[in-house]
């Protein structure tokens, strides 16, 4: 089983004696042999961390240059939305087959699309207020389709003819996230 600190702990840490502090360091941040399975691959050494699977997804639309933003369940308001310096090429998504992307961002079913393309966004010196945000978010657009793939981010990354394998053969082995009827719209 694999250590992991969590915030109590170390705040735990900071409270407590010196001698206390070290016992407990010692044990929280001890690192033990462990094993994962992927696929029936056990994958074995240690692993400070989960590793994330990578996601593929579908659109109603033609969005892949489009900067998403996440919205509240009801979808009334922005929730989260990315800094001008976390967007680039790198963080677009990947084209797939059969119009499936391969997520780089964070994509979930409250995401929503911004008229805002990825190099437009990178090169604002700050983001847009919420107000703006919420303008130019494109009506209607939304994410139809996420699956998670059984392979880790960076292997779908590294390898999209793995992904497109996948995608051509009706998604074995994957975890269906969400699936969504939605009115085909193209951005204006």
């Amino acid at each position: 089983m694999t250590a992991i600190v969590s915030f109590s702990c170390m705040l735990t840490l900071g409270c407590a004696s010196s001698r206390q502090a070290k016992e407990a360091q010692s044990d929280a941040f001890s690192i033990k042999k462990s094993e994962m399975t992927i696929n029936d691959k056990i994958l074995g050494g240690n692993q400070a961390a989960m590793i994330p699977l990578a996601i593929v997804y579908k659109t109603n639309g033609n969005f892949n240059d489009n900067v998403p933003v996440t919205l509240s369940a009801d979808r009334k308001d922005i929730v989260s939305f990315p800094a001008p310096g976390d967007i680039n090429q790198e963080s677009a998504p990947l084209p797939l087959t059969e119009g499936f992307l391969l997520d780089r961002r964070g994509i979930n079913e409250n995401s929503a699309f911004t008229r805002y393309t990825y190099e437009e966004y990178s090169a604002l010196r700050q983001a847009p207020s919420i107000e703006m945000l919420k303008s130019s978010i494109i009506g209607g657009a939304e994410v139809t389709e996420i699956i998670q793939l059984p392979i880790t981010a960076a292997e779908a990354a590294n390898d999209t003819a793995k992904c497109n394998n996948f995608i051509r053969n009706g998604f074995p082995d994957c975890n269906m996230l969400l699936q969504r009827r939605a009115i085909q719209i193209t951005p204006q």
